[in-house]
């Protein structure tokens, strides 16, 4: 399984460290896996969008349901 960026370089965890923190970080997030950068992206263009005019001070949590627990 490939290395996650961030953890292997900005933390400096091993590659079998860095898919440690990510099985234990999927047991907690109810959708079981972490979000793809286009899930992310596609709240950003629905919020940077006109359909979204009467919409304001949200905070929404793009988090796979990690913010019910």
């Amino acid at each position: 399984m490939a290395h996650h960026p961030s953890l292997t370089g900005m933390m400096g965890l091993s590659t079998e460290q860095a898919e440690a923190v990510k099985q234990e970080e999927r047991g907690k997030i109810p959708l079981a896996r972490r979000g793809d950068p286009d899930e992310i992206a596609d709240w950003i263009v629905q919020f940077a969008s006109p359909a979204s005019r009467w919409v304001t001070g949200q905070v929404l949590a793009v988090d796979g349901g990690l913010g019910l627990i």
